[in-house]
């Protein structure tokens, strides 16, 4: 988030367990962030965590909205 120049700009509540067990909790929501995939770009909110790691995850949500299919 920080190096993409995108700021929280709505408080959250949430408070994730990732796979190690641990309690994280949000640091808050970037709305309308546009996530584009191949040809399409949707507007998309995050919670955002923590995270030395670099990484952006697409929750069963988001895949269901955006009528994703895995292969």
């Amino acid at each position: 988030m920080d190096r993409l120049g995108y700021e929280v700009n709505k408080p959250s509540k949430l408070v994730v367990v990732t796979a190690n067990g641990a309690r994280t909790k949000s640091l808050g929501i970037v709305s309308d962030l546009p996530i584009t995939l191949g040809k399409i770009s949707t507007p998309t909110s995050f919670q955002v965590l923590e995270s030395k790691d670099e990484v952006l995850i697409l929750g069963n949500e988001w895949l269901r909205e955006n009528k994703a299919v895995m292969n």
